[in-house]
C-alpha cells in the first residue's frame, strides 16, 4: 500500500515525507499552521510575512542569508503544527488577493491495481489590517489506468476547480516521480506492461503526460502544435507513437532517430530544420541528436510546428531573431557548400552566438547585397570573426549614413533613466547621429538601430567614465532590459557591472533577458547617485539659448549645432584685407570669425570632437568666413577618423570636387561616385522599407 504525506522543512522549497501519522493525516482545520509569503514593498525592500492560525498572528522579517532564513522558519516550526510557505513574491498593490499556498502534498494508493489518489492541501490567504482571514482547500486527482482520470476536488472553501489547469500550483519533482512511479506499477497490472521511461520529465507536466500517454509519454511535446489531429493520432492505448509522428510529419522513422527520439523527443525539430534546408545526408543530421536544449540558444518549448515545418518566432525567450541567422545559412550554402553551411549551424549549436556575431548577422542579411565583394569574400573565408563584425558595421554606416540627422523624443518617465552614480552618466542618446559615435567608439552595431529608436521601439542609454563610452544598453518602451554590453559587445564586469546593476535597481527596470543577473550592488552603497538634469535639445534652441548655455552643460551636438544656428543668422563672410598677416590660425579666426570663439577655443585648447567637426563645417561651407578646403580637412580628420560619418562624407565630398577642379579625377573618384550613387539608393530604400 502507498500511503505517503509530504510537508516543507525550510524555505529552499524542498518537500520531505512527513512520518508524522497526525501531521500526515489529520484535517488541516484541527492543525496550527503557519504561513510565510514572500513580500516585496515598492522600495524593492524583500521580507517575509508571517502569518499563525488561530492566534491570528502576523509578524514581518527581513530576508538575510539562506541559514538565516532557514532560522526564523526554524522559529515558526515550533509556533505550529505545519508551515507552508508561498514562494511567489508579491507587489505592495496585491497585497489583498488571495494567495495560495501548498501546506501538504498526499499520496495514497491500496495496491497497484486501484486507483492513485493525489492531492495538495493549500491554504488560501486573504490579507486583513489586523492579520490574515484562512481558508483551506483541497485539490485532486483520481487516477485508474484502465478508467482514465476523475477530479475529486472537494473543498471547505468555494472550488476552484481543476487544479491541475486552473492555478499554478506545480508538483513538486520527488512527488512527480513517485506519482509516476506508482503508476507505472499501475500500468503492469493493467496491461501486463510496465512501460520504460528513458526522458525525464517532472513536475505537473510529468504526471499529466504519463496519465494521457502511459507507453511514450515523449509525444506530449507536440500536442499544442498539431492540434485537433493529436488525439486521433495517439490515442492513450497507443504503444507506438514514433512511428505516428514520422507519418503525420513525412520523415523516415530510422533506427538512429527513434533511439534519439527516446532519449530526447525535440530532435524531431532538428531533424526538420536540416530537411528543411535541403540537408538529406543522415550522417550530418545525425550529428545535431545530442543537443537536448534548444536550437542554437533558443530553448525547444519556444519553437513549434507550422504546416510540418520547423517555426522559429521572432519573439522568442532569448529574443534571437532567427531570419538573419536562416539568411546567411542559406547564402553560405549557395557560395560555397551545404556540408559548410551545416558545420556553421552546428558550431553555432556547440559554442552558441554572441552578441557580437548576431550583429554581424544582422547587419549583413540587410545590407548584403549593397556590401563590398572584397568584404562579402571575407566574410566568406573568415566567418562571423571581430575583424569582420568592424569592417561590417564600418560599411553599414557607409551605405547608410544615417540619412539626416534626426532628434529622439523622449517622454518624463524616459527622462527620468538619466542618473550620475559614482564616476558613472547614464544618459539617453539624445540624436541619431551620436549613435554612430557610439558605434565608433564601443565597436559595436547601435548605429543600426536607428529605426527602432525613432519608433520608438528601442531607448538606448549609455553610461561614460572619465569621458568614454563604457556600457550601452537597450531597452524597449516598457523599459524592459533588452541587453547592457561593454565595448566590443563583451559582458559587464566588475565596477561596471555595479554601476549598471545599481541603475537597473534605482530605475526599477524590469530585466526580460536570461542572461542578466544583478548580483551583489552593496559595493556601490558608498558611491554619489543623483539625478541628472534634462538637458535641452540643441537643434530646437534659439542662438540666445545656445549661447547661454554654462560650460557644465556643454554636451555632444553642442558646437554643431551652433555652428549651424551661427550660419543661419549670418550667411556672410568677413574677410580679411590682402595687405593683413596674421600670426596664428587663432588670430585669423578672432578677426573673421570672432561669434564663434567658443567653438574654436574647444577645437583648438579641449580638441573636442564635435567642435573640431564644427570649425571644419565652417571652412568648407563658406558662408561665415571664406571656404578654405585644407583647412576644413584639417580639422575633419580627426572626427572622421573617430567615427564622425558626416565628418567622413564631407571629407569625401572635398576631395571628389579638389579631384575636379585639379582635373585629377580618375577611377578612383568614379568608384566613389559610384558609392554615392549606391548610398542615395540605400537611403530611398530604407525610407521605403
Amino acid at each position: 500500500m502507498l500511503d505517503k504525506a509530504f510537508v516543507q522543512t525550510g524555505v529552499d522549497g524542498s518537500w520531505v515525507e512527513c512520518l508524522d501519522n497526525r501531521l500526515a493525516h489529520e484535517e488541516l482545520e484541527k492543525l496550527a499552521c503557519a504561513i510565510f509569503l514572500a513580500c516585496d514593498d515598492d522600495q524593492n525592500q524583500h521580507w517575509f510575512k508571517f502569518y499563525r492560525y488561530r492566534e491570528n498572528y502576523a509578524d514581518n522579517f527581513d530576508v538575510g542569508t539562506p541559514t538565516e532564513n532557514q532560522e526564523i522558519f526554524d522559529w515558526a516550526s515550533d509556533q505550529a503544527d505545519i508551515v507552508g510557505f508561498g514562494h511567489s513574491f508579491i507587489r505592495q498593490y496585491d497585497w489583498w488577493k488571495p494567495q495560495i499556498v501548498p501546506v501538504r502534498w498526499r499520496i495514497f494508493q491500496k495496491s497497484p491495481e486501484y486507483p492513485l489518489y493525489l492531492a495538495v492541501d493549500v491554504a488560501r490567504v486573504q490579507q486583513e489590517r489586523n492579520g490574515a482571514e484562512f481558508h483551506y482547500e483541497t485539490f485532486s486527482i483520481n487516477v485508474s489506468m484502465d478508467r482514465g482520470v476523475s477530479i475529486v476536488s472537494h473543498t471547505g472553501y468555494k472550488s476552484r476547480g481543476r487544479w491541475t489547469d486552473k492555478t499554478d500550483i506545480d508538483i513538486p519533482e520527488n512527488i512527480s516521480a513517485a506519482v509516476v512511479e506508482a503508476l507505472r506499477d499501475s500500468t503492469k497490472a493493467w496491461c501486463g506492461i510496465r512501460p520504460a521511461i528513458t526522458w525525464p520529465l517532472y513536475g505537473k507536466e510529468a504526471v499529466l503526460a504519463y496519465i494521457a500517454h502511459p507507453f511514450d509519454w515523449n509525444v506530449s511535446v507536440f500536442q499544442q502544435d498539431i492540434g485537433d489531429d493529436y488525439k486521433a493520432l495517439f490515442p492513450r492505448e497507443q504503444k507506438d507513437n514514433f512511428r505516428a509522428l514520422c507519418k503525420y510529419l513525412s520523415i523516415p522513422p530510422t533506427k538512429s532517430l527513434r533511439r534519439a527520439y527516446a532519449k530526447n523527443p525535440y530532435v524531431i525539430f532538428w531533424h526538420l530544420l536540416l530537411k528543411g534546408y535541403g540537408v538529406e545526408d543522415l550522417n550530418l543530421i545525425q550529428k545535431f541528436y545530442k543537443f537536448d536544449q534548444g536550437i542554437v540558444g533558443i530553448p525547444f518549448s519556444d519553437i513549434h510546428l507550422k504546416n510540418g515545418k520547423v517555426s522559429i518566432p521572432r519573439n522568442n525567450s532569448t529574443y534571437i531573431d532567427w531570419l538573419p541567422l536562416e539568411h546567411y545559412l542559406r547564402w553560405l550554402e549557395k557560395n560555397k557548400s551545404q556540408r559548410a553551411m551545416v558545420n556553421e549551424l552546428y558550431r553555432w549549436a556547440k559554442k552558441g552566438i554572441n552578441q557580437e556575431m548576431y550583429d554581424t548577422l544582422s547587419q549583413f542579411a540587410q545590407y548584403e547585397t549593397a556590401l563590398p565583394e572584397s568584404l562579402r569574400q571575407m566574410l566568406l573565408r573568415r566567418g562571423l570573426t571581430r575583424e569582420v563584425h568592424d569592417l561590417i558595421s564600418e560599411a553599414v554606416l557607409e551605405l547608410n549614413p544615417n540619412t539626416r540627422n534626426r532628434i529622439l523624443l523622449y517622454t518624463p518617465e524616459d527622462y527620468a533613466l538619466e542618473y550620475q552614480i559614482g564616476d558613472y552618466e547614464f544618459r539617453l542618446v539624445r540624436q541619431t547621429h551620436d549613435l554612430s559615435i557610439i558605434g565608433s567608439r564601443m565597436h559595436n552595431c547601435v548605429a543600426s538601430y536607428r529605426g527602432k529608436a525613432l519608433r520608438g521601439e528601442s531607448i538606448i542609454v549609455t553610461a561614460k567614465k572619465d569621458g568614454n563610452y563604457v556600457i550601452c544598453i537597450e531597452l524597449d518602451a516598457e523599459h524592459h532590459l533588452y541587453q547592457a554590453y561593454g565595448p566590443h559587445n563583451q559582458g559587464l564586469s566588475g565596477d561596471d557591472l555595479i554601476a549598471c546593476a545599481t541603475w537597473i535597481k534605482l530605475c526599477q527596470i524590469q530585466i526580460s533577458t536570461l542572461w542578466f543577473h544583478l548580483g551583489d550592488t552593496s559595493e556601490a552603497d558608498g558611491w554619489k547617485i543623483s539625478k541628472l538634469p534634462t538637458e535641452e535639445i540643441l537643434p530646437k534652441m534659439t542662438r540666445d539659448e545656445i549661447s547661454r548655455v554654462t560650460k557644465s552643460g556643454v554636451s555632444y551636438g553642442y558646437y554643431s549645432s551652433m555652428a549651424v544656428i551661427l550660419e543661419e543668422k549670418r550667411p556672410y563672410c568677413i574677410s580679411a584685407p590682402p595687405w593683413k598677416t596674421f600670426a596664428s590660425e587663432r588670430e585669423y579666426l578672432q578677426y573673421v570669425f570672432p561669434e564663434g570663439k567658443n567653438v574654436w577655443t574647444a577645437a583648438m585648447e579641449e580638441e573636442d570632437l564635435d567642435a573640431q567637426y564644427a570649425l571644419g563645417i565652417c571652412y568648407a561651407h563658406g558662408k561665415i568666413m571664406p571656404r578654405d578646403t585644407d583647412r576644413a580637412l584639417a580639422w575633419l580628420k580627426r572626427p572622421a577618423e573617430e567615427g564622425n560619418v558626416q565628418a567622413r562624407m564631407l571629407c569625401q565630398k572635398i576631395q571628389c570636387d579638389n579631384a575636379r577642379m585639379n582635373g585629377t579625377y580618375d577611377d578612383r573618384i568614379r568608384e566613389g561616385l559610384r558609392l554615392a550613387k549606391l548610398r542615395i539608393e540605400m537611403k530611398q530604400a530604407l525610407r521605403t522599407a
